[in-house]
C-alpha cells in the first residue's frame, strides 16, 4: 500500500496571469524545467486525462497555461525538487474571482509520502511542504484563505 500526501491552498493573487504567477513560484529550489532540460505539462486540451508531455520551451508550456486559464480549464505541471531530488505533481484550478484585480486559484500539491530527509532521521510531513510553500507564495504577495492538508491511501 502506498501513500500520497496531498496539500490544497485556495488563495488570492495580484499576478497578471497564470504563466507570471508559475514564473515567480518556480524559482529556487523547485523548477518546472526538470534534470532533461525539457518542461513537463498537460497539453493545451487535456482536461483530466493527465496525459503529460515533454516540452523543450518553457514559453510553449506558459503559453499552455495562459490559455487554459482564459478557458478556466485546470493546468497541471509536473515540478522538480532540487534539494529532495524528486517529483511532483502541481495542478491549478482557476476559480472565480469577485475582483478583476486579483486571480483565484486553488492549487493541489500531490508529494509522494515517506520520503526521508537529506541527513535527518525523519521523514517528510506536511510541515516540511508548508514551511516551503506558505512563505514562498507569501512573499509573492498571495493571500491564502484556505488550506487542507490530507493522507490517500492507494
Amino acid at each position: 500500500m502506498g501513500l500520497i500526501r496531498s496539500i490544497t491552498i485556495k488563495l488570492f493573487t495580484k499576478h497578471s496571469c497564470l504563466s507570471k504567477f508559475m514564473e515567480d513560484f518556480s524559482e529556487n529550489i523547485w523548477t518546472i524545467k526538470n534534470l532533461n532540460n525539457t518542461y513537463v505539462s498537460t497539453p493545451l486540451y487535456d482536461y483530466g486525462n493527465f496525459d503529460y508531455q515533454e516540452f523543450e520551451s518553457l514559453k510553449e508550456v506558459f503559453s499552455i497555461l495562459d490559455e487554459k486559464e482564459k478557458l478556466k480549464k485546470m493546468s497541471a505541471v509536473i515540478v522538480w525538487d532540487k534539494e529532495m531530488e524528486e517529483c511532483f505533481g502541481f495542478y491549478i484550478n482557476i476559480l472565480e474571482s469577485d475582483d478583476n484585480s486579483q486571480k483565484n486559484y486553488e492549487l493541489n500539491f500531490g508529494f509522494d509520502a515517506y520520503k526521508r530527509l537529506k541527513n535527518s532521521e525523519r521523514h517528510t510531513d506536511f510541515s516540511h511542504y508548508l514551511n516551503y510553500l506558505l512563505p514562498k507564495l507569501e512573499k509573492m504577495g498571495c493571500v491564502f484563505y484556505e488550506i487542507n492538508c490530507s493522507d490517500y491511501g492507494f
